[in-house]
């Protein structure tokens, strides 16, 4: 619903388009005008009709301006009319992009893996069918995923090079740290036999496929 102020009916009875703008927005929004003060919380009070009077975009016509500059005020209609149009009421964007998100949560006990897994295939199918100009992108859980893989390959490698250089510089040998690095697979078996035998094969399984 959109208000075209007539301005010269607005001037001659001293109405501006902020005295609309806040009688129309006051009316079906509310407009602070205190707080109430409870112990240790404050209460915002807010002034707006009744809620019978303000059920329906089209008893906006039977609304009153107040002026600002005077002690009048004057019907919504003398100063304005009202044309019902279509038009979107807000465009959502992300990284500047014009988005559409389509959200889901899982059931309790359930893995976003295991809920975008079987669909995976579908996803992809609808990726290679749209039009030039559009992109599908799957977020949450998926993308904090990739995210943190990334930052962790990161790390990772800062880690091996500062951990190869120290050892560079203690056994004073280009190769033998290199030996040092090739035992730590054998590690990492045992560590997962040490799991399993410790029955947290769940966990692990969880957070590979998470």
């Amino acid at each position: 619903m959109r208000i075209q102020i007539d301005p010269d009916r607005a001037n001659v009875v001293g109405i501006t388009n902020a005295d609309v703008a806040n009688s129309t927005a006051a009316a079906i929004t509310g407009a602070p005008v205190g707080l109430l003060r409870e112990g240790n919380k404050s209460i915002p009070i807010v002034a707006r009709l009744r809620g019978q009077e303000r059920a329906q975009l089209g008893q906006i016509e039977n609304l009153y301006v107040y002026s600002s500059q005077q002690t009048t005020r004057v019907p919504l209609l003398s100063v304005a009319t009202v044309r019902n149009i279509l038009e979107t009421g807000r465009i959502r964007r992300r990284e500047h992009f014009r988005t559409i998100s389509v959200l889901c949560f899982p059931a309790p006990g359930v893995l976003a893996s295991e809920v975008l897994g079987p669909l995976q295939s579908k996803v992809d199918a609808l990726k290679k069918s749209l039009p030039p100009g559009y992109q599908l992108v799957i977020g949450g859980e998926l993308a904090k995923q990739v995210d943190g893989f990334l930052n962790l390959a990161v790390v990772l490698l800062i880690s091996l090079v500062g951990i190869y250089l120290a050892l560079l510089i203690q056994f004073n040998n280009a190769v033998k740290p290199l030996l040092v690095f090739a035992a730590a697979p054998y590690g990492a078996i045992g560590a997962l036999i040490a799991l399993a035998v410790m029955h947290h094969a769940v966990r692990l399984h969880g957070f590979s496929g998470g």
